[in-house]
């Protein structure tokens, strides 16, 4: 079956899916960092990878889960959106793949490479150096996986707010959180001492507006095309 934009089902499935993104990222992400040692004592670090590899590996597959429903989410809001303007959702969703694509690539190489090394006994020197170095990419990693979700995130908002498939106050809340995810992480990036309790004066805010948006296009679906604004016919 085709499914247009009035059927509320796809906005339905992608309300779903932001709800679930935010829960399983909230359980997954992040889960490798509480395991780093004190700064410079890799072999606390090393050790406590190594003892807690089921933990780690839970941790590891949940992101891959995420990111692999943050694709999925892409593809819904695409549907959902292109025909208010075929290039911008496009544009959103290719940079939400790309945040997909950058979070698991750097998930992988945060979390499985490091438990591969710990569970090795050859190579010990370099293995304590690469453990903890691989773990602390994560975090840094991370801006720029944030960076690609903001930039898709505020046009397909811009999009919602263009259409009116969502009421202009979520629409205009959506996009002041993504704005301002994008203002944060391009603030950590060009300043790396920026505090993780700044960072979350953002995220967290941000986490909770998915949260209530994806339950609350799961419950409302989205309105029709009939609810273009009227701007496009004003005189």
């Amino acid at each position: 079956m085709t499914l247009s934009v009035s059927h509320p089902r796809m906005a339905r499935i992608a309300g779903a899916l932001y709800a679930l993104v935010i829960v399983v990222g909230i359980a997954s992400v992040g889960r490798i960092e509480a395991f780093l040692g004190a700064p410079g004592d890799v072999a606390s670090t090393v050790e406590a990878v190594a003892g807690n590899a089921v933990q780690l590996r839970c941790a590891l597959l949940g992101e891959l889960l995420m990111y692999a429903m943050v694709v999925a989410l892409a593809l819904a809001l695409y549907v959902v959106l292109r025909d208010v303007d075929r290039n911008l959702a496009l544009l959103a969703a290719a940079w939400r793949v790309t945040e997909a694509i950058v979070g698991a690539t750097l998930a992988t190489l945060a979390t499985a490479l490091p438990l591969h090394l710990a569970a090795t006994s050859t190579g010990a020197l370099e293995r304590d150096a690469l453990v903890p170095l691989l773990i602390e990419a994560h975090p840094v990693g991370r801006d720029v996986v944030l960076l690609f979700m903001g930039l898709g995130a505020t046009v397909f908002f811009v999009l919602f707010w263009r259409s009116r498939r969502v009421p202009r106050v979520l629409a205009g809340l959506g996009l002041l959180t993504y704005v301002a995810m994008i203002g944060i992480t391009v603030a950590s990036i060009l300043v790396p001492g920026l505090s993780e309790g700044t960072k979350l004066l953002v995220y967290a805010p941000g986490g909770i507006f998915e949260l209530v948006f994806g339950l609350w296009l799961l419950a409302r679906g989205v309105r029709g095309r009939g609810a273009r604004p009227a701007a496009a016919s004003a005189p």
